[in-house]
């Protein structure tokens, strides 16, 4: 104990810069082993084919097959540092680099809204709360839209209770940038300047609403130039993937650490408890603002969830649970803002914590550490020789087949509406399909684990399913698959 004692005397009577800096150092050394491994998903291989493409190859591709906005590709595209193909490691340090990008919204604007401590515990959640597992190695835009968001968040509150002129040029920038990079960003960052403008009507602050007007005009030219882009995309929406409302009732309704449904409501609560502990406990400026900011929270995202739930029950299923990973950065200012009013609760929870965050920790270095498709790659090397055939019938099965096995030239890529195709040398027709019985052996790659032989060795857990066929079997799940696209075109 005496040693436990003498670290946390030494800890506080560090300055603030030396304190931010020894997170950001043990932050760095505990995640720089989560960026190495294998790309063990489908969305991640798709974005870095896209990534790698020629840019205006790229563009289009987003343009018209992935119905996303392009600030994630342009800001990976930075890291491609060979020049040829975006390797993991540096594709996941891009992710890790916003988040300390997010960790800067505290060094400034946090701090002097909200002072040492709150700045201090929000940069320290960020890296140690296990949703940031998630979002330090998933090669996707979602820890970009958190940055984004929670700027747009935190100089919302900047301008409504304690502003400076660069407050609004900050505004505008992260506002502007915001769907940019996700569609889902702009009900988001709607409902975050509602909550502004109604504060301002609130304290009858009629100058700083005309300059709010001013700001979401110019969010609006700026955002302008992909307006157009967006209307074309949404037009044929029809063509996207959208999940079952089974799937979103499994996902997107305990999308906190992955449990069941019980997780956001018990969030929420827990959130609105806080709130109304802070409005009674004292009256004081302090307080009051650390209130007022647990309510604009509270407003944006359950305002954000409901909306978003109705539009999955009324009109279509649009959400999972990565979707809604953005609102972390926000949640954890919230939760500094509750950890800094109660220590002796802060010490019990991070006693609950420190194992789950242990257990979580383990996990995600597993998972980013997974070997299921490079065992695949080996599998297929060492058993497909020259003149050997892949099939692959879904785009999980062909994106593993473009990333991993680039350099074989068959492979029949069976034409399902929903896959797309990258490298030029992929079979883009039926012609080595017509004499199955040239080649030495044929192997299927799927993503449907359901469908897969459990007899035939390697079957690979991680939802993804290889078989070696028969020229027969090969020839019926050809002869599916082209009764498939018939009954999708017409």
């Amino acid at each position: 104990m005496d040693i436990l004692s003498d670290i946390k005397k030494a800890f506080l009577k560090l300055s603030f810069q030396n304190k931010y800096c020894l997170i950001l150092l043990t932050a760095m050394v505990c995640y720089l082993p989560l960026m190495q491994g294998y790309v063990n998903s489908h969305d991640e291989i798709w974005t870095i084919l896209v990534t790698q493409l020629p840019f205006k190859e790229m563009m289009n591709t987003i343009i018209t097959d992935d119905g996303n906005p392009p600030l994630f590709y342009l800001y990976e595209r930075l890291w491609n540092i060979d020049g040829e193909q975006l390797n993991v490691f540096w594709a996941r340090c891009a992710n890790l680099s916003i988040l300390f990008l997010t960790s800067l919204l505290g060094l400034f604007p946090i701090r002097r809204l909200f002072g040492d401590t709150v700045a201090l515990l929000f940069c320290a959640l960020i890296f140690a709360m296990p949703p940031t597992f998630v979002l330090s190695t998933n090669i996707r835009g979602y820890a970009l839209s958190g940055f984004l968001l929670c700027g747009v968040f935190v100089y919302s509150l900047c301008l409504a209770y304690n502003k400076k002129t660069s407050d609004w040029f900050w505004l505008i920038l992260f506002s502007a940038l915001c769907p940019y990079n996700h569609y889902l960003c702009g009900l988001w960052e709607l409902l975050i300047w509602t909550a502004l403008a109604a504060a301002m009507i609130i304290k009858k602050n009629w100058t700083d609403i005309a300059k709010l007007f001013g700001c979401g005009v110019a969010v609006c030219l700026l955002y302008a130039p992909w307006l157009i882009v967006f209307i074309r995309q949404y037009g044929s929406m029809k063509n996207f993937w959208y999940p079952s409302m089974y799937y979103v009732e499994k996902t997107s309704l305990g999308f906190l650490l992955n449990f069941e449904s019980y997780s956001f409501w018990a969030l929420a609560v827990g959130a609105f408890c806080w709130s109304l502990i802070f409005q009674t406990a004292s009256d004081r400026k302090r307080k009051a603002l650390d209130s007022v900011a647990i309510w604009h929270f509270l407003f944006v995202n359950l305002s954000f969830y409901f909306i978003t739930m109705m539009i999955c029950i009324f009109a279509r299923p649009m959400m999972t649970n990565r979707y809604l990973l953005p609102f972390l950065p926000m949640f954890y200012l919230s939760t500094a803002l509750a950890l800094k009013h109660f220590s002796k609760f802060a010490k019990i929870l991070l006693l609950f914590l420190l194992p789950a965050i242990f257990v979580a920790y383990n996990n995600a270095r597993d998972l980013s550490g997974d070997k299921t498709f490079g065992n695949l790659r080996e599998y297929v090397t060492a058993n497909a020789g020259a003149k050997s055939l892949i099939v692959t019938d879904d785009s999980t099965g062909h994106l593993i087949a473009e990333y991993y096995l680039s350099e074989y030239d068959n492979i029949l890529a069976l034409k399902k509406p929903e896959i797309i195709l990258f490298q030029q040398k992929t079979i883009k027709d039926m012609a080595k399909s017509a004499n199955l019985e040239q080649y030495d052996s044929i192997f299927s790659i799927s993503g449907i684990i359901k469908d897969c032989d459990k007899t035939l060795k390697p079957v690979f857990q991680n939802g993804i399913c290889i078989k070696k066929l028969s020229a027969q079997n090969a020839r019926e799940m050809i002869e599916k698959s082209q009764k498939i696209i018939e009954y999708s075109y017409h």
